[in-house]
Formats: C-alpha cells, sequence, structure tokens
C-alpha cells in the first residue's frame, strides 16, 4: 500500500533576496547606460550629446607651374 503524502509549499513568509539582486543588477545596468553615454539627459537624443564631430582640412592647392609631363 502506498501511503497519501501532501506536500504544502507556503510562499507568503519568502525572503525578497532575488527582488533585491533583480534590482541591483537593473540599476548598474542603467547606470552603465548613462555612463557610457547612450543618454544624454542634459541636452536630449543620444550617443553622448557633447561629441564634436567638426573637421576642418586645407583646401587643395594646384599643382605646380610647368607640371610633370608624360
Amino acid at each position: 500500500m502506498s501511503e497519501d503524502r501532501t506536500t504544502i509549499v507556503t510562499t507568503d513568509n519568502g525572503s525578497s533576496a532575488g527582488w533585491a539582486v533583480a534590482i541591483f543588477i537593473l540599476a548598474l545596468v542603467i547606470g552603465a547606460f548613462l555612463f557610457f553615454g547612450g543618454l544624454d539627459l542634459v541636452r536630449g537624443g543620444g550617443g553622448g550629446g557633447g561629441t564634436d564631430v567638426n573637421v576642418k582640412i586645407d583646401a587643395p592647392k594646384p599643382p605646380a607651374a610647368g607640371g610633370a609631363s608624360n
């Protein structure tokens, strides 16, 4: 004969360590996102916002007089 054993699992008094770990990891992800410039809260938009992409080069100069002959 087998005995009928009933298992009762109560979750009312569980710890909240899982939620604490999840919130900690979420805070790390958000902090890294903000630290590495994924979101600029001051100027709006993304990508760091303060990056200067203006590149100035000298104008091309004409070849010297009497250039090379073929």
